[in-house]
């Protein structure tokens, strides 16, 4: 197990993403821009797995991230000095 977080914060050093805590296997990490931390329950038998699955999952959570981001951007619907955000909670 101390070779997987040993593993775990070599992959997430010089990067905004930090591993809080890891028990068993469940790592609590947290991210840029995210006001509280996560969790995820890691799946695969060796170590090599283990990564795979947090690289797929972090990933995963960026790219929602980004998609919500740009669904925040403001857009001005003709209607001078009116600015407006898309139809989403942005928040």
């Amino acid at each position: 197990m101390d070779r997987l977080i040993d593993q775990l914060q070599r992959l997430v050093k010089g990067t905004d993403i930090e591993i809080v805590s890891v028990e068993g296997n469940e790592v609590i990490y947290l991210l840029p821009y995210d006001n509280s931390d996560k969790s995820v329950f890691l799946e695969g038998v060796t170590d090599e797995e283990m990564i795979a699955n947090f690289i797929e999952h972090i990933n995963s959570r960026l790219d929602s991230m980004i998609d919500h981001l740009k669904d925040c951007k403001l857009h001005n619907p003709g209607n001078v000095g009116k600015y407006t955000t898309q139809q989403v909670f942005c928040g």
